[in-house]
């Protein structure tokens, strides 16, 4: 799918090159910046005009470089993308704000937290993922414990086999996945590598939404991380990967409140 410039989008010029970036709501209302997942970018995820302006709260996402009209950055970490996080609430003139991370963006929303700690009032993560390798982290047997088999192989092809990786993504997304296969690819390969800062170090209250049937994100990741961020709450969800489309305005409305 061709990923072409539209009214909303904006481009502005980071450290990893272009970054697309959108602005849903009212600009004076409280902001989320939102990371989506793996694949997505800046137009998924993106919660109904009405679910905004009834919690007044402004949402601001960006495709992740690599994704859509984003540059891609060859290498990049997990904690890169907390730049690209400060350089878009920068370019929104927007100083405090949330963070929400889906899926695949739920490391690079603790990165945002981790990184820049000044500016981060809560932090969301829905069906999360946690760190394989570095310190502190699961371990290989632990993460993959109760993954689907498929989800499983894109995972393990992504430590030791990039190539086939994304042949493995090409054959799955066809034609449609063409301006996200740069960033699959990188996201996947930048979880299993060291994440680049301490999840001790989140200062701010994180929110941790999980589904008890999820076997793309299995809930043992996300009560992992519940007990090794200082200060987390969970929120185990009946459902599996997909719940979380059907309950956006109670994710939202608990951003301030994490």
């Amino acid at each position: 799918m061709n990923d072409e410039l539209d009214p909303e989008t904006r481009i502005i010029g980071s450290a990893s090159g272009d970054l697309a970036w959108v602005r849903r709501g009212d600009p004076g209302d409280p902001a989320v910046i939102g990371l989506h997942g793996t694949p997505g970018g800046r137009h998924t995820a993106v919660p109904p005009a009405e679910v905004l302006s009834g919690l007044r709260l402004q949402y601001l996402t960006f495709d992740r470089p690599g994704y859509g009209l984003s540059t891609r950055a060859l290498g990049r970490s997990v904690a890169s993308v907390a730049e690209n996080v400060r350089a878009v609430a920068d370019a929104a003139g927007v100083d405090r704000f949330a963070v929400i991370g889906g899926s695949g963006g739920s490391a690079h929303a603790l990165a945002a937290a981790a990184l820049l700690p000044d500016r981060i009032v809560s932090v969301t993560l829905v069906v999360p993922t946690a760190p394989r390798v570095g310190d502190p982290s699961m371990g290989d047997v632990a993460w993959f414990a109760g993954m689907d088999p498929t989800m499983k192989r894109m995972h393990q092809l992504a430590v030791g086999d990039v190539a086939g990786l994304r042949d493995a993504a090409s054959a799955a997304m066809g034609d449609e996945g063409a301006s996200t296969i740069d960033g699959l690819v990188d996201d996947l390969v930048s979880t299993h590598q060291d994440w680049g800062f301490d999840l001790r170090s989140v200062k701010a209250p994180v929110s941790i939404w999980y589904g008890r049937d999820d076997v793309n994100a299995p809930p043992a990741q996300a009560v992992w991380l519940a007990g090794q961020l200082p200060d987390a709450r969970l929120h185990p969800q009946t459902g599996d990967h997909s719940w979380p489309a059907q309950r956006m305005p109670e994710i939202f409305a608990a951003a301030y409140g994490a």
